[in-house]
C-alpha cells in the first residue's frame, strides 16, 4: 500500500501554491520594472544676490531648455535675469528696472515679440511704481550670447502697507485674444495690506495701449483664463479672486476682499458680465470653462480654507450668467471638501474630492464620467509636458508632507526623497536636455532646487524573463518541498508497515523454536535426575523470559535496561543448558544512561550468535565477554567470545540462515530515521600474537 501525493497532483498543488508566492516576492523584492526611473539630486541656491527664483524653458524651441536665474542684484538692488545653455555657458545678464519683491510670482517667458527666441515678462516695483518689464531676446549671430531689448510700460501707483512696505501678487499671460497674430499681455495685479492696486491689466505691444479695469477692492487676478463666451471671434478674460480680508473699511469699495469674486472681461476690460459673488471673509471661488455649443459654460465651486460649510455648491452659468444647473456636494472636512481644479481639459468639469483623495470628472448634465485616484491625501497637482512632446502629465504633490507622483500615461510613479516644503516661493519646470537624455523636473521652493532626473527604467525589457525566472524558482522550490513532504509521508508509511512486520520477526527470533525446547528439554533432564529445585528455579527464569517478550511484542524499541535484563536472563537459562561449556561476564564502566531507548535485540541478538555459531561448535566451550562503556555522552556496548570465530563456523556449515543480521540491519536503519538516531555496528575477528583467530568482536555504538 502506497501512501502520499500522487505526482499530479504534486505538480498541481504546487502550481496553485506558488501563484500567491509569486505574487509577494514580485510585489516585496527591490527590482523594479517600473517604465521610469527617477534620481533625485537637491541643490541650495546661494550667492551675493539677495533674492532668487531658478526656472528652465526652452527659448529657442530646439529641445534643449535654457536656465533664467532671477534676482536683484546686491550692489543697485534693481532686477535682473542670468540666462545659460543647456550645458552651463552663461548667454548673458539683462538688467531690469525696478527691483523684484521676495517670493512675486509676476513673470512670464514665451513668445510675445516678433523673433525666433522666447521673450520675457517681468513685473518690478520702483519706489512705489509698478513696472511691466518686457524683454525681446534675440540670440546674436555666432551663437555665444543674447542680444536684447527692454521695454518698460508704468501701470500703477501701490501704496504702503501698514508695516511701510510694499506687497502684491498676480499673474501674466500671453494671448492673441483678437487672432490678429499679435500676442498681448496680460497682468493681473492684488496688492495685499497695500490695498491698491487690485486691478486686471493688458498692454497691447501693436498699440503701445495700457487697459486697466475698472475694479477697486478684488479683481479676477487668480487663473487668468480665457474663452470666446459669446463667438464673436474675439476672447474674453476670466480671472477670480478670493476674500482675503485685507480691507477694514469696505464702504468706498464696489468689490472688496471680504467676498469672492469670478470676473469675465471684454477685449477692452470692461466687465462682460456683472461679476459671480461668493458672501463672506475667507471664501473662495475658482472657475472652471466647459466647452459647449452654441456657447461655453464657467463653472464654480465656493469654499473656504478657515471654516466647516454645509455644503458646497458647484453652479453651472452660460455666457448671460443664468445658473443653468446646479448640485450641492455634501461637506465632509472641516475645511474645502471639494476644490473646482482648472484644468487644460475642457470637456469635463473636474473635482477633486479630498475626503476620498478622486479626481472626478462631471459632464455639464453633472453626470460622473471618469474618475482619477489621487495617490494620497490633500493633493494638488500640475498638467506638464514632460517629454517635450505635446502629451500632457500629472504632478500630483502634496508640500507639506513631501510627498510627489507622476500620473504618466494614467499609471501612477511616486517621486522618492523629496522633503517636507512649506514654501513661500514655489515654481515647477521642465529641464529638457534634447532628444537623447532624459527630462529633468525642476521643483524650485524658497531657496532650493530639487532637480527630478526621469530616466527610462533600463530593465524594464527584462521583466518578462525576470517573473518567468521567479515563476521557476519558486515553483521548483515549492514542488522539491511537496514531493519531498509526499516521499516522506510514504517513506514513514512504509517505515511504520516495515516496523510492525520487523517487531514479529524480532518476537521470533526471541522466541526461537531451538531456543525454546532445548531449554525445555534441560528442564526436563533435570527433573529426571532429581533436580527439581534447580529445574523449577530455571523454569520460573524460562518464564519471566518468556513474558518479557510477549509484553513487548508490540513495540519495536526498548530501554537499555530492559535490554540488558532479557539479555541476562537469556544468558542464565543458556548456561543451564551448556553448563561449565559456557561462561559470561557483563561490566559497566562509567554512568550508563540505562533510559537510552534502542530496537529491541539489540544486543540479544549477538550473545545468541556468539554461543550459537562461537562457542557451542567448541567440545570445550567458551567465554563471553559484555562490556558497556559511557564516554562523553555516548554509549559503546562490547561483546566478545572466544569461539571458533565467523570463518570457521561457515566451515563447519552452522544452520545459521543469517536472517537475524539481515533483520537486525534493517530495523536499526528504519529505527535511527523513525527517531533521528545514530546506532552502528561493527564486527570483526580476534587475533592473537600470531595472527590466528582466537574469536569475535561485536561493537555497538549507541549515539
Amino acid at each position: 500500500m502506497a501512501l502520499g501525493i500522487p505526482q499530479n497532483s504534486t505538480r498541481m498543488l504546487s502550481l496553485w501554491v506558488s501563484l500567491p508566492m509569486v505574487l509577494v516576492l514580485i510585489w516585496v523584492l527591490p527590482v523594479r520594472f517600473d517604465r521610469f526611473m527617477f534620481d533625485t539630486t537637491h541643490k541650495q541656491i546661494a550667492g551675493s544676490r539677495d533674492f532668487n527664483r531658478v526656472v528652465y524653458h526652452d527659448l529657442d524651441s530646439d529641445g534643449y531648455s535654457e536656465r533664467i536665474i532671477l534676482q536683484n542684484d546686491t550692489y543697485s538692488k534693481e532686477a535682473c535675469f542670468e540666462a545659460y545653455t543647456n550645458n552651463g555657458h552663461i548667454l548673458g545678464q539683462v538688467n531690469l528696472r525696478g527691483s523684484l519683491i521676495h517670493f512675486n510670482h509676476v513673470f512670464e517667458v514665451g513668445r510675445l515679440f516678433d523673433s525666433t527666441y522666447h521673450d520675457l515678462a517681468l513685473v518690478t516695483i520702483k519706489k512705489d511704481s509698478l513696472l511691466l518689464n518686457l524683454v525681446n531676446m534675440e540670440l546674436s549671430d555666432d551663437g555665444a550670447y543674447l542680444e536684447t531689448k527692454l521695454h518698460v510700460v508704468f501701470l500703477d501707483r501701490i501704496r504702503k502697507n501698514k508695516g511701510g512696505g510694499y506687497d502684491f501678487s498676480g499673474s501674466i499671460k500671453f494671448r492673441d485674444t483678437n487672432r490678429d497674430g499679435n500676442m498681448e499681455v496680460f497682468i493681473g495685479m492684488a496688492a495685499g495690506f497695500s490695498i491698491e492696486p487690485r486691478k486686471l491689466y493688458k498692454y497691447d505691444l501693436v498699440k503701445q495701449k495700457l487697459y486697466k479695469s475698472d475694479t477697486d477692492g478684488a479683481c479676477g487676478n487668480h487663473g487668468i483664463g480665457f474663452v470666446d463666451l459669446d463667438r464673436d471671434g474675439i476672447e474674453e478674460v476670466v480671472g477670480f479672486s478670493y476674500a482675503c480680508w485685507n480691507i477694514s473699511d469696505t464702504i468706498n469699495y464696489r468689490f472688496h476682499d471680504h467676498n469672492a469674486y469670478v470676473m469675465v472681461f471684454d477685449s477692452a476690460l470692461n466687465f462682460f458680465f456683472d461679476p459671480i459673488v461668493e458672501y463672506g471673509a475667507y471664501k473662495n471661488l475658482p472657475y472652471h470653462v466647459l466647452e459647449n455649443k452654441p456657447n461655453p459654460l464657467i463653472v464654480t465651486v465656493n469654499g473656504t480654507p478657515t471654516q466647516a460649510l454645509k455644503f458646497q455648491t458647484l453652479n453651472i452659468y452660460n455666457h448671460k450668467r443664468q445658473v443653468v444647473n446646479r448640485i450641492n456636494f455634501p461637506h465632509e472636512l472641516s475645511t474645502n471638501n471639494y476644490l473646482l481644479n482648472h484644468r487644460d481639459d475642457r470637456n469635463l468639469i473636474w473635482v477633486n474630492d479630498r475626503a476620498k483623495s478622486e479626481l472626478i470628472g462631471l459632464s455639464k448634465e453633472l453626470k460622473e464620467i471618469k474618475k482619477i485616484e489621487m495617490p494620497f491625501e490633500n493633493t494638488n497637482f500640475l498638467q506638464l509636458d514632460l517629454f517635450n512632446d505635446g502629451n500632457k502629465s500629472f504632478l500630483f504633490y502634496n508640500l507639506y508632507k513631501g510627498l510627489f507622483s507622476l500620473s504618466i500615461d494614467g499609471k501612477e510613479h511616486p517621486i522618492p526623497d523629496m522633503p517636507i516644503m512649506n514654501p513661500k516661493a514655489f515654481e515647477v519646470t521642465m529641464k529638457y536636455n534634447g532628444p537623447t537624455q532624459p527630462p529633468v523636473l525642476s521643483v524650485f521652493c524658497d531657496d532650493r532646487e530639487h532637480l527630478i532626473c526621469i530616466r527610462k527604467n533600463p530593465y524594464r525589457a527584462f521583466r518578462y524573463p525576470y517573473y518567468l525566472l521567479v515563476v521557476v524558482l519558486v515553483y521548483a522550490a515549492v514542488f522539491f518541498v511537496l514531493n519531498f513532504q509526499s516521499k516522506s509521508i510514504t517513506r514513514r508509511y512504509q517505515d511504520k508497515e516495515r516496523l510492525r512486520d520487523l517487531e514479529l520477526a524480532s518476537a521470533h527470533g526471541q522466541l526461537d523454536p531451538h531456543f525454546t525446547f532445548n531449554a525445555m528439554n534441560a528442564i526436563g533432564a533435570s527433573i529426571l535426575t532429581g533436580n527439581k529445585k534447580e529445574a523449577y528455579e530455571y523454569f520460573a527464569e524460562l518464564s519471566q523470559l518468556i513474558r518479557l517478550t510477549l509484553e513487548k511484542a508490540k513495540d519495536s524499541a526498548q530501554s537499555l535496561e530492559q535490554e540488558i535484563e532479557f539479555v541476562k536472563k537469556y544468558l542464565v537459562i543458556e548456561k543451564f543448558r551448556f553448563e561449565e561449556r559456557l561462561h559470561y561476564t557483563i561490566s559497566e564502566h562509567g554512568t550508563i544512561n540505562k533510559s537510552l531507548m534502542v530496537p529491541k535485540m539489540l544486543m540479544q541478538i549477538f550473545v545468541e550468535n556468539a554461543i550459537k555459531h562461537g562457542i557451542n561448535p567448541k567440545k570445550e566451550g567458551g567465554t563471553i565477554h559484555i562490556k558497556l562503556t559511557a564516554k562523553n555522552h555516548r554509549h559503546t556496548i562490547v561483546i566478545e567470545d572466544d569461539g571458533v570465530g565467523r570463518t570457521k563456523a561457515k566451515e563447519l556449515n552452522t544452520t545459521s540462515t543469517g536472517r537475524g543480521l539481515k533483520v537486525m540491519n534493517e530495523y536499526v536503519t528504519l529505527f535511527n530515521r523513525q527517531n533521528k538516531t545514530n546506532i552502528s555496528y561493527r564486527m570483526n575477528d580476534l587475533l592473537d600474537g600470531a595472527g590466528l583467530i582466537i574469536g569475535t568482536r561485536v561493537v555497538i555504538e549507541l549515539g
